[in-house]
């Protein structure tokens, strides 16, 4: 073809395809508005058409442009080229070139816009080269800058790619485009480059994605419902519902009721003879989609044989919404319930006794009919919803209510405990009751349960027998009469003299319990069986009065029988023979006494004889060896044998009734030589400590007694560290004021001398605790204690004017705190010490917890005298709920920390998370080294010793309220 001939075709054929592709981009564009005008079908053609017509639109124009050049100096008029490059300028749709080297050639302001740089920076660029050479999808390499490469070669290779919602966040965004990527080719057809087109469609995208999620959400919300679900549409004929059409169910519907595949069928289809059985269901159903309001039913599907609570309601009209819950088994426990309630109904009512159940108020909410004759109605539910005042006086039925009262609230149960009650015939009755708190399942009363049977019979025997042991109170021995079972029916004069119980504390009450001691039991037990067996007994027995004391009773047992002979009670004669036994006792231990006095005196003659060459062979070795080592060990020699003749002096004293001598006593030298003793003595592994101050004062009383005292503290605490530890011996000066002295029995408001041995041993329980200073009490193995030791030690502080305070913890040590009177010298009363200047209050409220009654009140007594208000709390549960209510008020927290239910550790934790800036004091009888361990772990702003005085407590508050 002649090159005349060809720009004749090019004029021909290059506007005609121009013109084509200018009507298929504008067929493109309605298309595209169409879809977002919401209109389905031409959502993606649309797309593909615009970018297929884009495309070549573009192709033309750059034949055009080719043509144009050439004949651009003789044309006149608006050009072609000049057409192009306004469409190409104004298209919102991103437009590039790039040639076979992959180097960008052309790209239009849209592109331009799109990656935020000008035309020109990119032209004769790779995408790496334009600095896009990070993935623009991250974690996803393949529609990154890979992806696009890929894309180029193969258009490049003669392929035309489509690619729709190809992500790029060249603005730091990520947005969407579909892109197609077609060849360039010249006349000859060779490719010269690639031509790109992409149009946004992030906004449809995200939109798609939105709609996406949101179906999935409504689908997984359907399907995971716990409730059975059924969206269905109502059949009516002649106005009536006649059958409905399963639209949709969910899994869990299928899992109640055992269908399955059941969308698009009829109910008639899948569960035959439902609108027999279920009439109800289908009006219900047929109600609410016609009028659109909701209802709830209960209905059982014996085909199915389910029971089912059923919400429905209607979305549109002849459409409805069915909920399902299956409550076949809440209705079988209902029926199990109404079963279980008539057999209870039944079996009580065949009862002789008198049976009821009352509420919170004391009426009556269920009755048998022994109790209805009793109260003259004719049948229970007479009596259902009345109280005892519709049936006895007020002064018995006041008796009824407090009773009642106290087992509801107290959560105490009244067992065989006697009333007396009037019965509808007028005539008084006693009745033997049974009283206890009914819960429900949550624990809390919501009434009583109570039995009554009847014992009229057996206590008019009772009084009888009263009237007639009435001839036998002149006696001046013990008369006690008792039932079968033991309870005490009469009591004279004279037992109340002997027992000291009174008539009406011993009436009533268990004659064993009351009488005999646990040592005694088994005496108690031969006399039963032997009055059972031949109807009487005689002997000797072991008796307790009230206040504690042991008697010994000379017991005449006899069996009392009834008009009908039946064995009925007991008749038991006791003369107190315990002074005669006392006297007895005292020659024998007088006896023994003079015969212990003549072999103390043989035996302190011997141990004298065998002193005295000891102590005076000690002054001959003294003379020959000099050195320090050999003296100090003669001085241990001679100090031990003149503390074993001052022991044979006090066992003289004691065999003769002399106390020994007592004077100003100094008590650091008795703990130096303690120490100097113990440290020869003890195990290495135990440290031994000793810390006394120089200004001690002296004490009255006796030297060896106090040494025995203090080397008993010290062989306990040895024993308990058979591992080593820490013994310390210390030495203070307290003066005690009544606040102290109302805490401690054996305390009185003067200055004390405290000697203190504190061990890290394995502590004691509180049980331990209970009984350290019993008599021959020990926990050591056989042979190796009497269990006279600590017993010894308090009678020795006790004749000394003073007391013992013990403090011990299981693994944590013990401490024992030895209370002396100190020798006054011209020093003020404690009480008078005390009282003045002591810091005032100003009104700050103060939390007081402590699980001790008496120390609870005598530290609010202190705080109220002492201008401060208290709030106080027996445990930590309830201090943590009186802090929650008061907590803006509370200014500081005085706590205990061994309480029951919850310790003052766990409670301090919980103060401090819920005000980490509550200021807080503990008290505790732990050793010094302790308290101040509690006061670092716990963040405590103090901790005092208990007991403390008010002097202690006052001046520490002030410190702690004073404080930053």
């Amino acid at each position: 073809m002649s090159n005349t001939r060809r720009r004749a075709w090019s004029r021909r054929i290059f506007p005609a395809l121009l013109g084509l592709s200018l009507l298929i981009l504008v067929f493109g564009i309605w298309t595209a508005a169409l879809r977002n005008a919401a209109v389905p079908p031409y959502g993606p053609l649309a797309d593909v058409v615009a970018g297929l017509a884009t495309c070549g639109l573009l192709v033309a124009a750059w034949r055009l442009a080719i043509q144009e050049g050439k004949n651009r100096s003789t044309s006149r008029g608006p050009q072609s080229s000049d057409i192009l490059r306004s469409l190409l300028e104004s298209s919102s749709d991103t437009i590039f070139v790039k040639d076979t080297s992959l180097r960008m050639v052309f790209c239009n302001p849209a592109l331009s816009r799109a990656v935020g740089k000008a035309p020109e920076e990119t032209y004769s660029k790779t995408d790496i080269e334009n600095g896009w050479s990070r993935e623009q999808v991250k974690g996803d390499p393949e529609k990154g800058i890979k992806g696009w490469e890929k894309d180029d070669l193969a258009a490049l290779a003669g392929a035309t790619i489509r690619v729709e919602r190809e992500p790029s966040d060249f603005g730091g965004e990520t947005r969407y485009y579909d892109t197609v990527k077609m060849p360039l080719r010249d006349a000859t057809g060779t490719i010269t480059g690639i031509l790109g087109v992409g149009r946004d469609v992030t906004e449809r995208t995200k939109a798609e994605f939105a709609l996406h999620e949101s179906e999935e959400s409504y689908r997984s919300l359907f399907e995971n419902m716990l409730d059975g679900f059924a969206f269905c549409r109502m059949i009516f004929e002649n106005d009536s519902p006649v059958d409905f059409v399963y639209l949709k169910t969910n899994t869990a519907f299928e899992r109640l009721t055992g269908l399955r595949n059941i969308d698009g069928k009829r109910v008639s289809e899948v569960i035959p003879g439902i609108r027999e059985s279920n009439p109800e269901l289908f009006e219900t159903y047929g109600r609410v989609s016609r009028t659109g309001t909701p209802e709830k039913l209960q209905t059982y599907v014996a085909p199915l044989n389910i029971w089912f609570s059923i919400s429905v309601y209607s979305p549109q009209e002849y459409h409805f919404v069915a909920v399902f819950e299956n409550i076949t088994a809440a209705r079988l426990m209902e029926t199990k319930i109404e079963h279980e309630r008539a057999l209870l109904t039944t079996l009580i009512n065949s009862l002789p006794d008198l049976v009821y159940v009352k509420d919170r108020e004391s009426r009556f909410v269920l009755a048998n009919r022994a109790l209805a004759r009793f109260m003259g109605a004719a049948e229970p539910d007479d009596i259902v919803g009345k109280s005892d005042y519709d049936f006895h006086t007020r002064e018995m039925a006041d008796k009824f209510r407090a009773d009642e009262r106290r087992v509801m609230e107290q959560g105490v149960e009244m067992i065989n405990g006697e009333e007396v009650s009037r019965s509808a015939t007028g005539g008084m009755r006693w009745l033997l009751t049974t009283k206890v708190p009914l819960r429900d399942e949550k624990g809390s009363v919501i009434g009583l349960v109570g039995s009554g049977h009847d014992i009229t019979r057996r206590k008019l025997d009772e009084l009888k027998q009263r009237e007639q042991a009435a001839l036998l109170e002149i006696a001046t021995d013990a008369i006690v009469v008792r039932d079968m079972r033991g309870r005490i029916l009469f009591w004279n004069r004279s037992a109340s003299r002997i027992y000291g119980w009174t008539r009406e504390e011993a009436v009533g009450q268990e004659a064993n319990g009351l009488m005999f001691g646990a040592a005694a039991s088994e005496e108690a037990a031969i006399a039963a069986s032997a009055v059972l067996a031949t109807g009487e007994w005689s002997g000797e027995q072991h008796h307790r009065r009230k206040d504690g004391a042991q008697i010994i009773v000379e017991a005449r047992w006899t069996r009392v029988a009834d008009a009908e002979g039946k064995p009925s009670g007991v008749l038991t004669v006791n003369t107190d023979v315990s002074e005669r036994k006392s006297i007895q006792a005292q020659l024998l231990r007088v006896q023994r006494l003079e015969s212990l006095g003549t072999l103390a005196g043989g035996i302190a003659h011997d141990l004298n004889n065998v002193l005295a060459p000891i102590l005076m062979g000690i002054e001959g070795l003294a003379i020959e060896h000099t050195d320090d080592k050999t003296r100090s060990i003669l001085d241990i020699i001679r100090v031990s044998a003149e503390r074993g003749a001052g022991i044979v002096r006090q066992v003289l004293s004691f065999a003769r009734g002399v106390e020994g001598a007592r004077g100003e006593v100094q008590l650091k030298h008795i703990l130096r030589e303690i120490e100097q003793m113990v440290a020869e003595t003890f195990p290495r592994s135990i440290q031994i400590a000793t810390r006394v101050p120089k200004d001690l004062p002296p004490i009255v009383g006796d030297v060896t007694q106090l040494h025995q005292v203090l080397m008993n503290l010290c062989v306990n605490a040895r024993d308990a560290m058979p591992d080593g530890g820490m013994l310390t011996l210390s030495a203070e000066v307290i003066c005690l004021d009544e606040t102290y002295a109302r805490m401690h029995v054996d305390a009185r408001p003067i200055r004390y001398v405290v000697l203190r041995v504190e061990d890290t041993g394995t502590g004691m329980p509180p049980g331990v605790m209970e009984r350290i200073f019993d008599p021959f009490f020990t926990t050591k193995e056989p042979g190796k204690g009497t269990g006279l030791g600590l017993s010894t030690a308090l009678t020795i502080a006790r004749s000394h004017g003073g007391f013992i305070s013990v403090h011990s913890e299981v693994g944590r040590g013990s401490s024992f705190e030895v209370f002396l009177p100190a020798v006054e010298q011209d020093a003020p009363e404690a009480g008078e010490q005390a009282a003045e200047g002591l810091p005032m209050g100003e009104g700050e409220l103060i939390l007081v917890v402590d699980d001790e009654a008496a120390v609870r009140e005598i530290t609010r007594q202190i705080l109220d005298s002492y201008g401060y208000r208290a709030l106080t709390a027996a445990d930590g549960a309830e201090a943590l709920a009186l802090f929650a209510q008061r907590k803006a008020d509370v200014r500081a927290v005085i706590t205990d920390m061994m309480m029951p239910y919850m310790d003052g550790a766990g409670m301090i934790r919980a103060l401090k998370r819920m005000d980490p800036g509550v200021k807080i004091i503990s008290t505790s009888g732990m050793a010094g080294d302790e308290r101040g361990k509690v006061v670092g772990s716990l963040d405590v702003a103090a901790s005092i010793a208990k007991p403390y005085t008010a002097q202690t407590l006052l001046e520490t508050l002030r410190q702690v309220l004073q404080s930053a």
